[in-house]
């Protein structure tokens, strides 16, 4: 795993064990947008962006 998926992991099980579903969920969410805008950095892509790159690939895409 990496750093910070083990730091969150921890964060939970230390410090609110019995904490809601719904904040886990939003805690996920948070590390996959976080993760999900490193990636598109890389490419130089803004996040607002990527929800239209499936659309523009299957255009360009030969059928």
């Amino acid at each position: 795993m990496k750093k910070d998926t083990q730091q969150l992991l921890r964060h939970w099980q230390e410090a609110v064990p019995n904490d809601r579903l719904a904040h886990l969920v939003r805690d996920t969410a948070r590390a996959y947008t976080r993760a999900l805008q490193a990636r598109l950095a890389q490419h130089q892509v803004p996040f607002g962006h990527w929800a239209f790159l499936p659309s523009v690939n299957s255009v360009s895409a030969p059928v």
